[in-house]
Order: C-alpha cells, then structure tokens, then sequence
C-alpha cells in the first residue's frame, strides 16, 4: 500500500507541477554484495542461507525475475537520458523468469560441493514478475548479464568473502516464517540514555 502511495503522490506531482517526474519499479535487483552488508535479495538469502547451514531450500511454486544491478543501471540511463518519455511509470526488470528451485540449483552449481538442495515446496506460491514491454516500446532492453551468469558472479563472490557475511550475519536472528517460509529478520537495537 506504501509503494502505491508513493506512486501516487509523484504522479500527482507531475500533473501539479508540470515537472518531468518519473516513477521506476526495479525487479529483485542482485549483484556482489558489499562487503559485511546484508542483502534482500533471494540470491543473497540463499546464498547466506547456504554459507551458514550447507543447505539451500526452495519452493518450485515461487517464481520472480532478477536484474543485475549493472543492468538496472544501464535501464535507468536510458530513460534519464530520453528528451520525452510517454509515460510517468516504467518497470525496470528483465523480463526473464525464474523459479526459486532454479536458482537454487544455480546456487548450489555455483557454490561448489556439499551443499544440499531442500525442497520446501508447499502452498500456492507466488509469481512477481514486472512487464518490460512499455519500456521496450520506447527504449533498448538488451540484459547484458543473464542471471545465470550473474548468480555465478554472487555466489562466487560470497564464497570468497564468507567468513565477512558470515561475521556480520552473527548481529542479528533470522528464522523461517512458519506459514509462509520467508525469511524473518529481528534486529537488536540498543537505546543509550
């Protein structure tokens, strides 16, 4: 609800203010993570998830796309750059889609032996997928790194740097939600008085 308030008051905005406003929905952004940052990402939980247990688990009823942030740029650029654009909303993703169990066995292809795939495979699912086609219309739309290379390129990189996210992993809880199975994530905040 918070995401389409947003989106209203800069629509509103525009036609107020007669600004060129725009509004981007990017789809599950990855890449190499920052060092010692956590990430949202499914490629980054899972990863973790399989740095931390040796186990990867996933739901074959869940599918998204994912867009390397190098793309994402790429994407922005091009409407940045535009004299005119003809519409105020553009979804900035790959087009691609993928099922949580692929990237799983993409993770774990990746990432080595001894890591074990767990099929969590329960309830309906959920598909998120952005549409590309209002922006292919009027922009480029070449991905220049298909996620399976960029899932290489992450988990490659977390595995190199495993002992950093697995240090930093230690500062907060995660469980699984009992219902749903996504991650929940509690932080210990500290007050001074």
């Amino acid at each position: 609800m918070a995401v389409a308030q947003g989106e209203e008051l800069c629509r509103s905005y525009r036609e107020t203010s007669g600004s060129n406003t725009v509004v981007l929905r990017f789809d599950h952004l990855y890449g190499e993570p920052k060092k010692e940052r956590q990430e949202e990402n499914p490629c980054f939980q899972m990863m973790l998830e399989a740095l931390k247990t040796g186990k990867i688990s996933a739901n074959s009823r869940n599918v998204f796309s994912l867009l390397y942030m190098s793309d994402a740029v790429e994407f922005t650029y091009q409407i940045i750059k535009a004299e005119n654009l003809l519409h105020a909303t553009y979804n900035i993703a790959s087009g691609e889609s993928i099922t949580q169990m692929e990237l799983a066995r993409q993770i774990q292809k990746y990432a080595g032996t001894g890591m074990e795939l767990v099929d969590n495979t329960v309830g309906e699912g959920y598909r998120r997928v952005l549409s590309t086609e209002r922006y292919k219309c009027e922009f480029p739309h070449k991905v220049f790194v298909p996620s399976e290379e960029g899932v290489k390129r992450t988990v490659k990189y977390m595995k190199k740097h495993s002992r950093r996210f697995l240090e930093n992993d230690k500062k907060h809880c995660t469980f699984a939600h009992p219902v749903s199975g996504k991650p929940v994530l509690l932080w210990s905040v500290f007050y001074a008085e």
